[in-house]
């Protein structure tokens, strides 16, 4: 009788384990199995397209020189490929960027080459202003007041219309008005489109003078203060001579930067 119950007590114990073993292996396929599913607190599986997470992942570092994370590809592709909202959509619909910095500083080789289509080359650089306008000055009007006063440097502009704009040529004054701010020489080149531009070192509260023609003129000043300042006027006339009384048609455009 001791025999038959000892027997059926090693059958239990042997069950026992079996069904514990196969629990044991269960647990672990199912957990291989929701880890293999899974997404957040799962390993970055390399070679992967499929790696996913609903909640954001965070590298801090602690490197105190270079980076906390370096991508390289030396086989040909590209190092990293960011991509935002419906992979099917235009990229010119996407209003989403890809990438956000919490820094001014400058990137190195991280370059722009165009922008609304333009190269660089077509805009101004630094802190700059542009000015423009245009006037019709009477006939023997003479001096106008001015028609341009820059401010930092101060530089203003003028044109003399003569009392007979049929024959007689204008004249186009360049001010340094520097002395109202603080007192400056500037550097004046001029050029109306003859073999070489005129230079002229021009102290506060001095003017340079340009003849310009009657029948049309186009002349480029460029003027340097200290800083460097930079101001570039282009500058186009032309004498209107009417039946009853003629006028000197000024229009300019400038851009300063500094």
């Amino acid at each position: 009788m001791l025999r038959k119950v000892a027997s059926k007590v090693a059958w239990v114990g042997r069950t026992t384990s079996m069904m514990f073993g196969l629990a044991l292996v269960f647990a672990l396929i199912l957990g291989a199995t929701s880890m293999a599913f899974g997404a957040n607190g799962d390993f970055l599986k390399l070679g992967s397209l499929k790696n996913v997470a609903t909640r954001t992942t965070a590298l801090v570092g602690k490197v105190a020189t270079g980076s906390s994370l370096t991508i390289k590809n030396p086989s040909g592709g590209s190092a990293l490929d960011l991509r935002v909202g419906d992979p099917t959509a235009d990229a010119a619909t996407k209003i989403t960027a890809p990438m956000q910095v919490d820094s001014q500083a400058k990137v190195a080789n991280l370059n722009s080459d165009t922008l609304d289509g333009l190269d660089s080359t077509n805009f101004v650089h630094g802190n700059g202003t542009v000015y423009q306008g245009a006037v019709a000055l009477a006939q023997g009007s003479h001096w106008s007041p001015l028609l341009m006063d820059t401010q930092d440097p101060d530089i203003g502009l003028q044109y003399y219309c003569p009392d007979n704009v049929g024959t007689d040529d204008g004249t186009v004054a360049v001010l340094n008005r520097t002395f109202l701010e603080r007192s400056q020489t500037v550097n004046v080149f001029a050029d109306n489109g003859s073999l070489n531009p005129a230079y002229e070192s021009l102290d506060a509260g001095h003017v340079h003078n340009e003849g310009a023609a009657r029948d049309g003129e186009h002349i480029t000043f460029q003027i340097q203060a200290p800083g460097p300042k930079i101001l570039t006027i282009e500058l186009f006339s032309k004498h209107r001579a009417g039946i009853v009384s003629g006028d000197c048609h000024v229009e300019w455009q400038a851009f300063l930067t500094r």
